[in-house]
């Protein structure tokens, strides 16, 4: 613990775009916790071959991180979008132990794809793809999307699982940026359509993606092999356990059974994750999934409109739930940190949710408390992330 007050938890020069050979900055997901804190807390927290779990496992920092210092990950997030984000970066690891075979061909087999702009209404019905797709991004980008769409589906049909979940990745990652709404990512968020469609150059966004999951996996392969020469991360990518599901049933954990928990659960009415994915639901569409995943989400930003007395007692009950699986399945003296903030929603004014939740762990499930440390955020995500302050607390069972 002395050790863990030196460090200067802010990072505040640490930007993942400088480092894009880091398996964590592949994915793009909103409102993630930024790498070196689980990778500090894991390294110190636990020993190699140890067991790690992450139930609000979102783009899968934890879970990378966790493989990265030969451990065993556990990761759960109720988002599917953001489990097969996670099942893709494991499977380009995967495909890049067993393979000889490259992707530097993607380009050629996305620009033969291409389709006529009057055969877009039949791939879209083809594939079930959401007729909104068309109000989000320019026909001709449209049209290298759905050649990206094609490839994708032809993996899953030759039942080549692990290229086709790198694809998927590769594409969930460029939406954002192929689209025509320029404006923060809540706008999609909220379904605010663009007012205006921009050609966007969907090929060369997917295959420097492409490129860049192959060159992070070779260099991920590289740091752990050094790192941990006798270890076999093959053994460790085999063992991993990646479940889509709410942090309030964790069933599928045994008890006693995890070694430490790294997290950061939504803080309150800061963000809809779910939601946030509105544009990958689109071309793999499962409406009713999509609306009752969301309705489901914890502290969901959705309800910053609605009633203090409702939403934050509501949050108050399902953390508490979750903290008590979270002591059921952790080892007698095992850890827990916690990477909790504080939103700024008018509907939660008034609440202290960090000292709340810290007298909770204590007092309602019996948690020690070891560490406290207040964090700075930047500006942006206190302006537009809804984010007041930040706190890291690491309990022992």
């Amino acid at each position: 613990m002395n050790h863990l007050h030196k460090i200067n938890w802010n990072f505040s020069d640490f930007n993942s775009a400088k480092y894009p050979l880091d398996m964590n900055s592949i994915a793009w997901y909103p409102a993630t916790f930024i790498s070196p804190i689980p990778r500090l807390l894991i390294a110190s927290l636990s020993e190699p071959g140890d067991t790690v779990l992450d139930p609000f496992g979102g783009k899968g920092t934890t879970a990378i991180e966790t493989i990265l210092q030969n451990r065993n990950a556990m990761y759960c997030d109720l988002n599917p979008f953001a489990k097969e984000c996670v099942e893709g970066l494991f499977a380009a690891l995967e495909y890049t132990l067993d393979s000889d075979e490259g992707l530097e061909n993607e380009r050629s087999r996305v620009e033969n794809n291409i389709c006529s702009i009057d055969k877009v209404n039949e791939k879209i019905r083809l594939y079930g793809i959401g007729k909104d797709v068309k109000e989000w991004f320019h026909e001709n980008t449209l049209l290298e999307l759905l050649s990206i769409v094609d490839l994708i589906y032809d993996a899953q049909k030759k039942g080549n699982l692990r290229l086709m979940l790198i694809r998927k990745l590769a594409f969930s990652s460029i939406l954002k940026f192929a689209s025509s709404q320029q404006g923060h990512f809540t706008y999609v968020t909220d379904n605010c359509k663009p007012k205006q469609k921009k050609k966007k150059d969907a090929i060369t966004l997917y295959c420097e993606k492409i490129e860049q999951i192959e060159m992070a996996a070779k260099e991920f392969i590289v740091q752990f092999t050094l790192s941990h020469p006798d270890a076999k991360l093959k053994e460790l990518l085999d063992n991993r356990q990646i479940v889509n599901g709410n942090a309030k049933d964790l069933s599928w954990v045994k008890n006693e059974s995890v070694d430490l928990i790294v997290t950061s659960p939504p803080y309150l009415c800061s963000q809809d994750y779910i939601k946030t994915m509105r544009l990958m639901n689109l071309f793999f569409e499962d409406k009713k999934a999509f609306e009752m995943d969301a309705k489901d989400e914890i502290g969901a930003r959705s309800m910053r409109r609605k009633k203090s007395d409702i939403v934050v007692p509501k949050f108050y009950s399902d953390m508490t739930l979750i903290f008590e699986n979270i002591n059921r399945v952790l080892k007698k003296n095992g850890f827990f940190a916690l990477v909790i903030g504080q939103g700024k929603s008018k509907v939660i004014a008034g609440y202290d949710i960090i000292g709340d939740f810290t007298d909770i762990l204590q007092s309602e499930i019996g948690f020690s408390l070891l560490f406290a440390q207040d964090r700075q955020i930047g500006n942006r995500v206190i302006q537009v992330g809804g984010v007041d302050k930040e706190r890291i607390l690491i309990f022992q069972k």
